[in-house]
């Protein structure tokens, strides 16, 4: 029940998240995709220009359920997993004592690769529809991607790049609970405040370390739309050719990381902060529906 509580109410978080924060998402996006030298600037004048502002919008839907979803299964394994880990080594250390840091770490990670069978497709439909020309909707990439060499199997290509990006919520959430564990001291939850800031810089942390990762999947997307079948280690290392190791906010391997940070710090802000608020409110209605007792 506790894990379909924070499912719950971690996607309620997300949907939430994302409505604010999508514009950014879209940027960041087209910005990663993009050749060397192309700005944010460049590509907010172009999308403007050729859509409106109902351009940064393109791919709205399926963002949504591909993050809802997301989100839904990694809470859900993400309660369960820590939940059976207090079971067997935690017997009678109190709630409000997080789970382990290392174990938390592989468990967020674990949480979020059983989710990728069905991530992997919803992220690759979202990606194409974001960085199409012709505005192509997401039913009509659909019906691309299952008239392709290999369909949806295919996809599934990018899935050791993947493993890598895994590594974010694997630092992200255990920094979270820490930080949410020293700041309570007794009390149930966290406040708003409290929620949205620990959210944010626990988010902003584990993004920074992670971004080449993630610049590589978003590449390797935007490649295999065009019919280039290249390796995720390929695609890194033409990047690092091309444009250098580069550093955090120096470009190179993490051009794009201005924007990716402003859209990931604000959407898992949001996001944790609804989470936070909403937990115990979720919680109580899923006991009361499931007629269960409530602990």
């Amino acid at each position: 029940m506790d894990s379909l509580a924070d499912a719950l109410a971690g996607t309620a978080g997300t949907i939430v998240g994302k409505l604010f924060t999508y514009p950014l998402d879209f940027l960041k996006v087209k910005v990663q995709v993009s050749g060397a030298g192309v700005t944010p600037a460049q590509i907010r004048a172009e999308v403007l220009k050729e859509h409106g502002i109902l351009g940064f919008y393109q791919g709205l839907g399926p963002k949504v359920v591909k993050s809802s979803t997301q989100k839904f299964i990694m809470f859900f394994l993400q309660r369960f997993l820590g939940g059976t880990y207090r079971n067997i080594y935690m017997q009678g250390v109190p709630e409000s004592v997080p789970v382990h840091t290392g174990a938390y770490m592989i468990i967020s990670w674990l949480g979020e690769i059983l989710g990728l069978p069905i991530v992997i497709p919803l992220e690759a439909i979202v990606t194409r529809v974001q960085t199409s020309k012709t505005g192509e909707t997401a039913m009509e990439v659909i019906t691309k991607i299952r008239n392709s060499p290999g369909g949806f199997l295919s996809l599934f290509r990018v899935f050791p790049a993947y493993i890598f990006t895994c590594c974010q919520p694997a630092l992200q959430y255990p920094i979270f609970e820490a930080s949410r564990a020293y700041i309570l001291r007794g009390r149930m939850q966290l406040g708003w405040v409290e929620s949205f800031l620990v959210g944010a810089i626990s988010k902003a942390i584990a993004q920074i370390i992670t971004f080449p990762f993630e610049r590589t999947r978003s590449k390797f997307q935007q490649l295999q739309k065009s019919g280039e079948n290249l390796s995720p280690l390929t695609i890194m290392y033409q990047l690092y050719k091309e444009e250098g190791m580069g550093f955090p906010f120096y470009g190179g391997l993490w051009k794009g990381v201005e924007s990716d940070l402003s859209q990931g710090i604000l959407n898992a802000a949001f996001m944790l902060m609804i989470r936070e608020q909403l937990y115990n409110f979720v919680k109580g209605l899923v006991y009361a529906a499931f007629g269960a007792k409530r602990l």
